[in-house]
């Protein structure tokens, strides 16, 4: 589709002879940002390759869950 915003068309119209088959398009996009948020999630794997991680990691997260910084939930499927 022509795009007549394509400031080098006229150039290419000349140089070739004839218009363009494709046209450069510029188009403003807003990037995502990052944003602060007060939650944090923490997924566990509780099978039987993680049996000797799971006292460590809970040993971890446990000060921040008696300072109420930290719910913990479970889901079972």
């Amino acid at each position: 589709m022509p795009n007549w915003r394509d400031r080098n068309v006229h150039s290419k119209e000349v140089f070739l002879g004839e218009a363009p088959l494709l046209y450069k398009q510029e188009i403003t996009v807003q990037r995502p940002r990052w944003t602060p948020q007060n939650v944090s999630h923490v997924y566990i794997d509780v099978s039987g390759s993680m049996e000797n991680e799971l006292p460590w990691l809970a040993a971890a997260l446990d000060p921040l869950h008696r300072k109420g910084l930290a719910d913990f939930m479970h889901s079972v499927r």
